[in-house]
């Protein structure tokens, strides 16, 4: 964190130039066992078409009656014992950098680390890659425009508001009014608790300028 003074004059204005952080998150992963009822694909029988299917699946009723469709149209087994899913480990650049009074952009950069490790049957990435937020924020109040550049090469503009202690967002503004983005966008809530004490001027008055 590198700090300044004097660039505000209200109470609860910033005291820093920059906050640049890093971070590696998500290592490791999570073993599960496998049910009864899981099943191994590994494709169709020769010579099945339409009408064979809809006949086959049309009078299922549960998971046996399922399994048992399954094996007269496709090799299929059931695998046992326990396997893992590999956590989507990543490093995390952030740098916030505030520009006048209660004016600040603060960009967040992904990368996934999973293709450094040993190959896992299973794994999961985050989709985040670049995140560039300008946003107008006092104590209690803010307003957040994230612009996210994803790992599939997708640009998401979003919006979120902070009122005192809550906070609400939509990753991609678009999931308003086009039902096309559902499935590619969704919204966030959420409230942050903490003890809100005006910060003594004198605090930071040692501070060396930058």
């Amino acid at each position: 964190e590198l700090k300044y003074e004097g660039l505000a004059n209200e109470d609860d204005a910033p005291f820093y130039n920059w906050k640049i952080g890093l971070a590696i998150l998500d290592i490791g992963k999570n073993q599960y066992q496998h049910s009864p009822n899981s099943l191994k694909f590994a494709g169709f029988h020769a010579g099945v078409e339409d009408e064979v299917l809809q006949r086959k699946f049309e009078s299922i009723t549960d998971i046996a009656d399922l399994k048992d469709s399954l094996r007269t149209v496709a090799n299929i087994s059931t695998p046992g014992g326990i396997f893992g899913i590999r956590m989507p480990t990543r490093i995390v650049l952030n740098i916030d950098k505030h520009i006048h009074q209660h004016l600040y952009v603060h960009a967040s950069l992904s990368a996934n680390l999973n293709s450094v490790f040993n190959t896992e049957k299973f794994s999961t990435k985050e989709l985040d890659m670049l995140t560039i937020t300008p946003r107008w924020e006092r104590e209690r109040i803010g307003v957040f425009m994230p612009w996210q550049l994803n790992s599939q090469g997708q640009l998401w503009p979003g919006l979120a508001v902070k009122a005192g202690p809550f906070f609400f967002g939509l990753h991609k503004m678009s999931w308003i009014w086009n039902k096309k983005s559902m499935p590619n966008g969704g919204f966030y809530l959420g409230a942050t608790f903490k003890k809100w004490n005006k910060r003594n001027k004198d605090e930071y008055s040692d501070c060396p300028r930058f």
